[in-house]
């Protein structure tokens, strides 16, 4: 990893470009190299490969497990070296699984992994006491376990500053397909969109990518508000903008700052959804302009 340049190595001559400049621009090459060597980069991908199939299933290898909080993993999907994958936002995979009684289970997962990935993927999932899926997930191994996936599937389309704001509002691991959506906005060079997300959790341990979400907002395009119901501590890290508070109608009013030119994305249970649309509709955002995931 790259040291990042003190403020005081800027000699403050105007020079182009300045140290400060050329770190930014370096450290932007070094993750896309990163992205690269780890599936993202098309010169990865055999001639001959074979491009996973919304339709057929494809057994993918498990190969890294991370625990978030008591109930939510991230895990880490390889594919058969003759495939590949082509994600794109706003999409999901189908995940196979057989349980103990042999019964065929599915579920569909929206990776954070980056637009574009081709060999790797990541999943957040949230196990459940009495899910069912949940109780063969809990079994996995970190390279013992393969997976059958499809997708990715999905009829989000955006296009290049197709508006002028967007507000992603999110619910527990509803911020799955939102941080997907940030990344490919925030990290394109052309993007002029002001991405804000406002984010409700019941605690700040079951704030889901939180660190990689602080990260983030080192873009000057993209800010995000954590929403926290079931805590009253002020107990957050420097510069994140925390409430104890639900995400309320007032909420809604406060954070919409246009609503000609924008888009907003729901994503969380269903009455987290119903409410939030209901809010937005009544601050003015046209019905058109709302979207659930």
């Amino acid at each position: 990893m790259m040291v990042e340049p003190e403020p005081s190595d800027c000699c403050g001559q105007g020079c182009v470009p300045c140290v400060l400049d050329t770190h930014q621009e370096e450290l932007t090459l070094w993750k896309k190299h990163c992205w690269e060597n780890h599936g993202g980069g098309k010169s990865q991908i055999q001639e001959d490969s074979v491009k996973m199939s919304s339709d057929d299933y494809t057994s993918c290898r498990l190969t890294m497990v991370e625990q978030l909080t008591h109930s939510c993993f991230r895990y880490t999907f390889t594919l058969p070296e003759d495939h590949h994958l082509d994600l794109f936002i706003g999409t999901h995979l189908i995940l196979r699984q057989a349980s103990a009684n042999g019964r065929t289970i599915t579920r569909q997962y929206t990776p954070i992994s980056p637009p574009g990935a081709r060999k790797d993927f990541t999943v957040l999932m949230k196990l459940y006491k009495d899910g069912q899926m949940s109780q063969v997930i809990k079994d996995w191994e970190a390279g013992q376990t393969v997976a059958d996936w499809r997708g990715p599937i999905g009829s989000f389309n955006y296009r290049t500053n197709q508006c002028s704001h967007m507000y992603l509002i999110a619910a527990g691991t509803g911020i799955t397909p939102m941080y997907q959506i940030i990344r490919s906005i925030i990290e394109n060079d052309k993007e002029e969109t002001l991405v804000k997300l406002l984010y409700a959790a019941g605690t700040r341990e079951e704030t889901l990518l939180r660190e990689e979400l602080n990260e983030l907002t080192s873009y000057w395009n993209f800010t995000v508000k954590y929403f926290l119901s079931d805590e009253s501590n002020q107990n957050h890290s420097y510069g994140e903008v925390v409430h104890y508070e639900r995400i309320s109608k007032e909420v809604i009013e406060a954070e919409v700052a246009d609503v000609t030119s924008c888009l907003a994305i729901v994503c969380g249970t269903r009455e987290f959804e119903g409410d939030m649309r209901t809010h937005l509709l009544s601050v003015g955002i046209p019905e058109e302009q709302i979207i659930r995931f």
